[in-house]
């Protein structure tokens, strides 16, 4: 005799006289709920190329850098790039800045801009990008390499499947760059009061291991 049916839980039960047969079909008609595993985050192809070429670039000169402004935020907050973004942040102290520019193309990149910046913080702003065939989406287009005034102490952590440097704190350093950092808000920005109000003469002044003006 065959009986089938629902159960009160869901479940479909089916009786055949034949118990393997039976936990067989019952296996099949109730699969196990499949558990979930961590988030898989992806990356757009040209962000990732242009942070990793420029990486190699100034790794392969000996130039220490960390990840700053919004791809420092992007990094912590959501392990991704910021959707709103439009370029990555790389910074070097002034004194560890001899880099070698006219290597660039020995790594499919290319200086497009650049220029002085007046703020407190940032003497020189360098601009790349890919000098590659690729079609570009809405988001990353360059990397900026910002020449700093100060250096602070630092950390590492992985992004893109790389290990970089971050500023020590690196939470505390961008509560003092942007406040309550943790809200994504399309208005982050960074100026001169931040530099001002949250390194010199905030909580993170502990962290900057050289301040020069």
């Amino acid at each position: 005799m065959i009986t089938f049916g629902f159960q009160d839980n869901g479940s479909y039960l089916i009786r055949i006289g034949n118990e393997k047969l039976e936990r067989l079909i019952h296996d099949t008609l109730n699969p196990e709920p499949i558990e979930k595993g961590p988030e898989i985050v992806t990356y757009n192809k040209y962000s990732v190329m242009l942070l990793k070429k420029t990486k190699e670039f100034l790794d392969d000169q000996n130039i220490p850098f960390w990840l700053d402004c919004g791809t420092l935020l992007g990094a912590v907050r959501e392990q991704n790039f910021i959707k709103h973004d439009n370029d990555i942040d790389f910074s070097v102290y002034k004194y560890d800045a001899s880099i070698e520019f006219g290597k660039l193309s020995n790594y499919n990149l290319r200086i497009v801009n650049y220029y002085i910046n007046y703020l407190h913080s940032q003497l020189l702003i360098i601009q790349l990008e890919l000098d590659v065939d690729m079609e570009l989406n809405d988001g990353i287009k360059t990397l900026d390499i910002y020449i700093q005034n100060y250096k602070p102490k630092l950390e590492t952590i992985h992004f893109a499947g790389l290990e970089f440097c971050v500023p020590k704190n690196p939470e505390l350093f961008l509560a003092s760059l942007y406040g309550d950092w943790k809200v994504p808000n399309k208005n982050d920005v960074t100026d001169d009061i931040s530099w001002e109000t949250g390194f010199k003469g905030g909580e993170y002044a502990k962290y900057i291991e050289i301040n020069e003006d």
